[in-house]
């Protein structure tokens, strides 16, 4: 290597430690807090249940679940709604919940014991756990104060800070002369807090630089997508089957359930909204989900659509790469222990930096 290649060098290494040291100081604290708290969203159901245990707690009373049809009717008695939404099941299906909405609690869940119907709880899903948890890793919490676009915006800086942050660590570590040791797990006494910092950065590169970019492609318009990607199903018997009348929600599940019977049942939507097909999904966020409209005067089947979620908003690849879903439960996991990663990495980088400032603060006081 020439002189002037080794200047070069030298350059561009104190030019990305400076980038490196004020973007953590500016926004690291941020970053590290949102990122923790995809871990949490990962395993939505699972947090769910454990921050709400009053509301999925129950006693079972009897065998066999009652049909949808018994418990929406049972739900709307109890809670006397005037319109019900929807209608799922908790992860293990041991509590049915339906979504009746009212004036004020836009978000009303109510929770059934399946084998009874009893109403065990009743919340507002807008102020569960989960639920902030999600607002503060997509808006900073911003949409709940009607600054939803401000949130999104200042997400895709984050976003976009955790690239450069990635880019400028990328260039910091690369080492003169290669050498095992600065891939190797194991970690020196001696550089403690220094191993500790570099390579939990470096085996969480993938998912990091993963979620990072997607993060951007969620937020970005054009990767949204309303219509869905619709899927034939022209040699199912379930196609264009039809009821001798009105179908109810237990037959209309039934249809859905037919087009993929791998896929168990997860929500049945637009129970009360005339002027719509019923929504039915089939699936779970590891395997994707299917969303099939059952005409709601005849039973038909109308449409197969593959998305992650019944609003359709983004492509389901783009949920699962930054999940880690598309890579199965391994994937996911893996992940989820990158999620938390940053917050290693900011308290590791910010001793690493005040270790810095103490030594040349010594040194400068040597006669």
């Amino acid at each position: 290597m020439t002189a002037s290649s080794r200047s070069r060098l030298v350059r561009l290494r104190a030019l990305a430690r400076q980038i490196h040291l004020w973007i953590t100081l500016i926004v690291g604290l941020p970053v590290a807090i949102v990122s923790a708290a995809g871990l949490p969203i990962t395993y939505w159901f699972d947090t769910d249940m454990l921050t709400s245990r009053n509301f999925f707690t129950h006693q079972g009373v009897g065998t066999g679940r009652l049909s949808l049809d018994a418990l929406v009717s049972s739900a709307r008695t109890a809670s006397r709604a005037a319109r019900v939404d929807s209608i799922s099941f908790s992860e293990p299906g041991s509590v049915a919940i339906v979504s009746a909405p009212l004036p004020g609690m836009e978000e009303r869940e109510i929770a059934l014991e399946p084998t009874s119907g009893q109403v065990v709880a009743i919340r507002d899903r807008h102020q569960a756990t989960v639920e902030w948890l999600y607002s503060l890793h997509t808006r900073l919490l911003l949409d709940r104060i009607g600054a939803d676009l401000e949130g999104q915006i200042l997400i895709v800086g984050l976003a976009i800070c955790t690239v450069i942050l990635i880019l400028s660590g990328i260039i910091l570590w690369w080492p003169r002369h290669f050498a095992w040791s600065s891939i190797s797990p194991l970690l020196r006494w001696s550089r403690l807090w220094s191993d500790l910092h570099t390579k939990a950065g470096l085996y969480s590169l993938p998912a990091l630089t993963l979620a990072s970019i997607t993060t951007v492609l969620l937020t970005y318009p054009a990767t949204r997508s309303t219509a869905g990607r619709v899927i034939s199903y022209e040699n199912s018997s379930s196609a264009g089957h039809a009821t001798s009348g009105p179908p109810s929600l237990q037959a209309a599940a039934q249809t859905a359930g037919q087009v993929d019977p791998n896929r168990r049942f997860a929500e049945l939507a637009n129970i009360d909204e005339p002027s719509k097909p019923y929504l039915v999904g089939i699936g779970d966020d590891v395997r994707g989900y299917r969303w099939v409209d059952i005409d709601r005067h005849s039973g038909a089947l109308l449409e197969v659509r593959s998305e992650p979620s019944r609003e359709g908003d983004h492509p389901a690849f783009l949920i699962g790469l930054h999940q880690g879903h598309r890579f199965g439960k391994v994937g996911q996991l893996l992940f989820g222990i990158s999620s938390l990663v940053p917050l290693l990495l900011y308290t590791s980088g910010l001793f690493i930096w005040w270790q810095r400032r103490q030594r040349l603060r010594t040194a400068s006081r040597r006669p």
